[in-house]
């Protein structure tokens, strides 16, 4: 008898195996399936990748480099099919380089968990949390490490202006010891913490569209050179009614803050020294999710993605 049970209970595992392979493959296929898609599930590029990319477009480029990178907070990649593959901001972007797969949580040996903390310290340093030099931000909570320095810094120190727009208060203390670098050393990084007052409360995302807007108005003197915000809404959306293409709520998010990043990139390209300034432009975001949260790693979490409106090399 004990046999028996025990063979049932394979059998179940193996099928519940196979079932795990055809979703996630189908999750994949559905990714690759999207427009302007440069890569595959197979040559995803890294969060760590986004650093380097930066930083080599303000070494290399031949004209005044600026660069432009909108974060959709906890955006899945099976949600981008609802947005218009010609007029969104997402997909209007990639049109001039390319949509690539991308994937969040570490790697074998240094996995960090897939919650907006390590996601963004990741993004904003190159490095994971728990690799050798890692910035050891594994979880939500924790406080960036002196080394390595964040992206905003190392421009910074090579004479660009740098701006972080942001509604997520945490982030002033799990960048703390950046914050506290670029003071010392009178360096020029903003950290813009949006607090939106009176009716502006009501849709916070709206009020961090406008101070980015304004920002990135201002040229001449103290114009900046390099900035990064963080939309909420879809993250939110997802922890209260779940992270899946078939909520509603999440996708009206999705769509509400892709027509935000269309007029913060509508502003850039508004710029009267637009033509002599050369702009990389990303779109992407810190993780994915599933049911009402993130953190593991499933397909579903650690699968991300970015824009860019040029082809993008590692």
């Amino acid at each position: 008898m004990k046999k028996i049970h025990f063979i049932e209970t394979i059998v179940c595992v193996l099928m519940l195996s196979c079932v795990s392979a055809q979703k996630t493959a189908s999750y994949y296929a559905a990714a690759e399936a999207l427009p302007y898609v440069k890569n595959s599930r197979d040559t995803q590029l890294k969060q760590t990748d986004i650093v380097p990319l930066i930083l080599s477009h303000f070494e290399n480029s031949e004209r005044r480099p600026k660069a432009l990178v909108i974060n959709y907070d906890g955006c899945r990649i099976d949600l981008l099919p609802f947005l218009d593959a010609e007029t969104s901001a997402v997909f209007s972007n990639a049109s001039g380089g390319g949509f690539y797969l991308m994937f969040t949580g570490g790697e074998d040996g240094c996995l960090q968990n897939t919650r907006t903390a390590p996601g963004f310290t990741t993004q904003f340093t190159g490095k994971w949390a728990l690799e050798e030099g890692g910035h050891g931000v594994f979880n939500n909570g924790l406080l960036k490490k002196d080394e390595p320095r964040t992206h905003f810094v190392r421009l910074a120190e090579k004479g660009y202006v740098t701006a972080f727009h942001f509604l997520w208060g945490a982030y002033r203390s799990i960048f703390a010891n950046d914050r506290r670098y670029a003071e010392k050393n009178g360096l020029p990084v903003e950290w813009n913490r949006c607090r939106p007052k009176g009716e502006a409360r009501k849709n916070p995302d709206e009020a961090l569209m406008r101070e980015v807007i304004d920002r990135l108005s201002v040229e001449g003197e103290g114009e900046v050179d390099f900035l990064t915000c963080i939309f909420e809404n879809t993250d939110l959306a997802g922890h209260h009614f779940g992270f899946s293409p078939d909520e509603e709520r999440y996708r009206e998010a999705l769509l509400e803050i892709d027509g935000y990043a269309r007029k913060i990139i509508e502003t850039v390209r508004n710029r009267s020294t637009y033509a002599s300034e050369d702009w990389l432009i990303l779109i992407s975001t810190d993780h994915g999710g599933r049911n009402f949260t993130h953190g593991a790693q499933s397909v579903y979490e650690r699968t991300i993605w970015i824009s860019s409106n040029r082809p993008l090399q590692r």
